[in-house]
């Protein structure tokens, strides 16, 4: 009899587990499906320039063109917080949005 139970308790985790995988992927085939609005091209313009205007930021003068003393000092620093408060803006209204 403490056998059994012995037996009984080693395989308990192994089948917890798997019954628990079962479930958890039989779950996801009945979640509500999400709808995405299509992108117009006025909103993937933008989204382009945005990008484009990021990346001139980035890189800075090799970038947009600017030459020698030409070009205005950017500190790295500067450049890494403002794409980082960008970046934080859009998770933000990206969140807003998949909450609605």
């Amino acid at each position: 009899m403490s056998e059994a139970l012995f037996g009984l308790a080693l395989l308990a985790y192994p089948v917890g587990m798997v019954l628990m995988m079962w479930f958890m992927m039989r779950g996801g085939q009945h979640g509500g499906e999400q709808v995405q609005a299509p992108v117009t091209q006025e909103e993937l313009a933008r989204l382009r320039a945005e990008v484009e205007q990021l990346h001139a930021v980035q890189d800075g003068p090799a970038r947009t063109g600017a030459q020698g003393a030409d070009a205005p000092p950017v500190s790295r620093a500067a450049v890494g917080g403002r794409v980082t408060e960008q970046l934080s803006a859009r998770r933000m209204m990206w969140a807003q949005t998949c909450t609605t």
